[in-house]
């Protein structure tokens, strides 16, 4: 009986969908149809398909089937092989050459090609060297073209390599959100955020509740399948693009920078950051597996007495916090000699988190939003459509727009600017669960969730008596307190986007609470309303005549909105609210927004100890500056 073997193979294999044919390739079936039709197939008795699909030529060790062709070449040789053409064989001169010298050994083995054929003279030696050489040479090119193709993708966020678990990947190429599968991952990510779950555990548990594993999307459109595992959670917990991020130069393998994608979020980064800071502290895990100490108010407590943050440590009695005693001038701090016992702080924030769970979360938002003038905008949208004039203009300038569409376009986006700029900033702070994450969480998830809200508890005599809000969120920290301790009807927003006068906040008696007033022991505050005239004042005065502070057009033409005030102009208005001129002896912050004509912005100094804490908003509610402070002298 004689015998034939028709070996297909295809590098990348997709499915044949009707309508679309397939590009740069030959598919499978088509190779099939071809070699049925030589002359010497067609004379076999017995006609066998060996194939191997999304299989490089490059190695022989990696495709399964030719390896059973080989070996049935050893034990018991076919009449006839036929194979499309001879780069489906190998693109590897090494392999080549090396087959082609096993078959001389076999003449009685037929090699038949649709393209081409297989002479054993030594012109057809020849002849199939120089092929195999250019097959190589072609894989060899096309491997650098697609590298340097996905280079290029990666480092502008464009979706490549296969969809994570919660993706699907569209006709055009993009990831788009599974709605169920992304309800799953976010899931995952809440289940572990909580701090009650290893990868191991969270996976028996998702297994016994029989939610289904969400899976990498194989070439045929199937997932792939399995219960959860560890290794698949602690995976998909690291994994960047459910956060809408990807990496610079490969997204698998977590190389170059973090950088914004092209698809769209699953997980908000809240939670994202903090799963990581739950894993790394398991990560970082000292010697035999031990975890490392952790304490609920680390870097939380601030003493009373000289105003530093207290140090945690463990004692048999448990953990415990006791101030620094190393002052500057060698006195002991009044509060140094006591220490206090986290369970004796507990209860304060296990009532603080119910009065705050009892409150109706959709009701406070709505009282914020009408407190801040009704419409809110998100964060970051006003860069956007900065970035995005600033586009506009170099597409004109480079002209690949006319005038007259870049005048309607800069009109559009100006006055949608304008909008955006007339509303205040979205609240942050969000209260849902706050009392269900606090009973389920552990110390760290804890510990997250008091920093939601605070930046320092002040303690005196044992018990915490003030309280630091967070400074990027500080108005509706103080307008939520203030409402879950006094019951108060209306929430007060500044109109800088700070606290408003200092006061106390609550006696809460019976509540477990004890006296709690915000830190905000007001040094002074100015308001300043910036116009160009000023601005042009103070460039006169300074000897700073930089264009940038003076000339609009030149200001827009290096990306810009127009003029801007001088940092230092900022920073000597920073320097009138710090207190006395002759007290003053270091003055820093960092300048995080730009000030314009026709912003308003406050100015505010709050003492803390013989350092005074500055911050100044604009009309929006916006910082201009961060971590700004001055130390007076006393």
């Amino acid at each position: 009986m004689r015998r034939g073997v028709i070996y297909v193979r295809q590098s990348s294999h997709k499915p044949y969908k009707a309508g679309k044919l397939p590009r740069n390739t030959v598919s499978p079936e088509v190779q099939e149809e071809k070699c049925r039709e030589l002359p010497e197939i067609r004379e076999c008795d017995a006609v066998r398909v060996i194939r191997d699909l999304d299989k490089s030529g490059k190695d022989v060790a990696n495709r399964e089937g030719f390896q059973a062709i080989l070996a049935e070449i050893r034990s018991d040789p076919p009449e006839v092989i036929a194979v499309y053409d001879q780069s489906r064989s190998f693109r590897n001169t090494t392999e080549a050459l090396a087959f082609y010298a096993m078959m001389e050994e076999l003449p009685q083995v037929n090699i038949v090609f649709h393209i081409g054929q297989m002479d054993r003279s030594a012109v057809g030696e020849f002849s199939y060297t120089a092929l195999a050489a250019a097959h190589t040479m072609e894989r060899k090119m096309t491997s650098l073209k697609t590298r340097d193709t996905y280079a290029y993708l990666n480092a502008r966020g464009v979706a490549t390599g296969s969809a994570p678990p919660g993706y699907q990947r569209t006709e055009d190429g993009k990831f788009l959100p599974i709605e169920e599968d992304a309800t799953i991952v976010r899931r995952v990510f809440e289940m572990y955020a909580t701090g009650q779950f290893s990868a191991r555990s969270l996976a028996e548990r998702l297994n016994l509740e029989g939610v289904r594993r969400i899976g990498r999307a194989r070439s045929d459109g199937e997932e792939t399948g399995g219960g959860w595992i560890a290794e698949s959670i602690g995976w998909m917990l690291r994994n960047v693009a459910y956060v809408g991020k990807t990496y610079s130069i490969s997204r698998d393998r977590r190389e170059g920078d973090l950088i914004q994608a092209s698809w769209p979020a699953i997980v908000d980064e809240e939670l994202f950051a903090s799963v990581q800071r739950i894993l790394d502290r398991y990560n970082h895990a000292g010697r035999a597996g031990r975890r490392p100490k952790e304490y609920l108010f680390a870097g939380l407590l601030i003493c009373r007495g000289c105003w530093r943050r207290m140090h945690a440590r463990t004692t048999a009695g448990g953990a415990r916090y006791r101030c620094r005693r190393d002052l500057a001038d060698g006195q002991r701090c009044v509060e140094g000699g006591h220490a206090i016992a986290e369970s004796a702080l507990l209860p304060w924030a296990e009532v603080l988190m119910e009065r705050l769970s009892a409150l109706q979360p959709q009701g406070f938002r709505a009282a914020l939003e009408a407190a801040r003038g009704g419409q809110v905008r998100s964060e970051g949208a006003i860069e956007q459509l900065d970035r995005s004039l600033v586009r506009l203009r170099k597409l004109f300038l480079w002209g690949q727009v006319d005038e007259d569409e870049y005048r309607s376009e800069y009109e559009r986006l100006s006055e949608l600017r304008a909008e955006l700029a007339a509303a205040p900033v979205a609240p942050k702070l969000q209260i849902d669960g706050l009392l269900e994450g606090w009973r389920r969480g552990e110390l760290a998830v804890r510990r997250e969730l008091l920093r939601v809200l605070f930046d320092g508890l002040v303690v005196e005599d044992g018990a915490i008596v003030e309280y630091v809000p967070r400074a990027d969120r500080a108005a509706e920290v103080v307008a939520l307190v203030r409402l879950a301790l006094d019951g108060a009807e209306v929430v007060e927003i500044a109109a800088s986007g700070g606290a408003k006068s200092s006061r106390q906040v609550g006696n809460c008696v019976g509540g477990g609470l004890p006296p709690l007033a915000s830190w905000d022991r007001l040094v002074s505050e100015l308001t300043i309303t910036f116009t160009e005239d000023q601005i042009a004042a103070y460039a006169e005065a300074s000897g700073d005549h930089n264009p940038i502070h003076l000339d609009a057009e030149f200001a827009r033409s290096v990306g810009l909105p127009g003029v801007i005030a001088h940092g230092m102009l900022q920073m000597g208005l920073l320097a009138r609210v710090a207190g006395e001129p002759g007290r003053l002896r270091r003055l820093s912050c960092r300048f995080a927004g730009m000030v314009r004509p026709g912003d308003t912005v406050v100015f505010r100094g709050e003492e803390q100890g013989g350092r005074v804490q500055l911050s100044a908003s604009n009309q929006d509610g916006e910082s201009v500056v961060t971590k700004a402070t001055a130390e007076l002298l006393p």
